[in-house]
């Protein structure tokens, strides 16, 4: 592969006439007396030329493209990880009846047709913690750990409290940290003057279905909504999966699907604590 991107430079070169012709030495007479200990370099034809310079290209090339920014791919990683997480708590139903409750979902491809699909992308585990107060309000906290499978940073973990209400469509508070870092305040809000589709979107039921997951087979409510850049979101609703009640969210072509739940699960870390109610 690199012999051809070298040719092929050798022609670009050429072609372009950034390569000078080699002008021959004169010819140096058979019985000249004048001796040199050092042998000169032989001259390099302009085909050599070339070819060298196409590998030194290369070289450039594979070396830039492997060059990467730890603190790019921690922000890239993290915008992800609270794409899915806002997806998450704004379609989903939060029902607070069992403290400790969670779901863990997978992220994978996803169709209407054909389900989930595809190496799975990343794990999304939320937990309810119980009932609290934010500012004078009723509210409820929340925590969230995002997983993902093939790349770096591996741990993305969210602290949140939203209002105390079935419809999630507002943070009141949210921290991150990341790999077990620093734990910082983000904010969950778009920026001024961009729709947030998943907040003020408000799907239509679209009957009863009967869900089969890695889980369990599920009897669910469906639901049909809009989401970000018109991509088609279909929510399966069941009581029976806390805290926010979705067996599957579809998402455009990705989608996250439940896999696993349990309870009284201490929190995975402690944050300032809101005030209880």
């Amino acid at each position: 592969m690199l012999r051809y991107f070298s040719l092929a430079v050798l022609l670009a070169l050429l072609t372009a006439g950034v390569l000078p012709a080699q002008e021959s030495e004169p010819p140096q007479p058979l019985d000249s007396a004048k001796t040199d200990s050092v042998t000169p370099p032989p001259v390099k034809s302009r085909l050599q030329q070339a070819i060298e310079a196409g590998e030194r290209a290369a070289e450039e090339v594979g070396t830039d493209s492997v060059r990467s920014d730890p603190a790019s791919t921690g922000r890239i990683a993290l915008e992800k990880a609270q794409k899915w997480v806002r997806r998450l708590f704004y379609r989903g139903w939060l029902n607070p009846t069992v403290i400790g409750g969670f779901s863990t979902y997978q992220l994978t491809f996803w169709g209407e047709g054909t389900g989930s699909y595809g190496p799975v992308d990343a794990k999304l585990t939320v937990q309810y913690l119980g009932p609290t107060e934010w500012m004078g309000k009723d509210a409820e906290w929340l925590q969230a750990a995002y997983y993902t499978m093939e790349s770096d940073p591996e741990l993305i973990e969210f602290d949140l409290i939203v209002p105390a209400r079935q419809k999630i469509t507002e943070v009141y508070r949210a921290l991150y940290r990341i790999d077990r870092g620093e734990l910082q305040a983000m904010t969950f809000g778009l920026p001024a003057g961009q729709i947030d589709m998943d907040a003020v979107d408000r799907p239509l039921e679209a009957g009863q279905k009967s869900v089969k997951v890695y889980a369990g087979t599920f009897d669910c409510a469906t639901y049909r909504g809009t989401g970000d850049v018109g991509a088609e979101v279909i929510v399966s609703r069941s009581s029976d999966v806390m805290p926010l009640e979705i067996v599957v969210l579809g998402y455009g072509d990705e989608g996250l699907t439940f896999s696993a739940n349990g309870a009284n699960v201490t929190p995975r870390f402690k944050s300032p604590p809101p005030l209880s109610r």
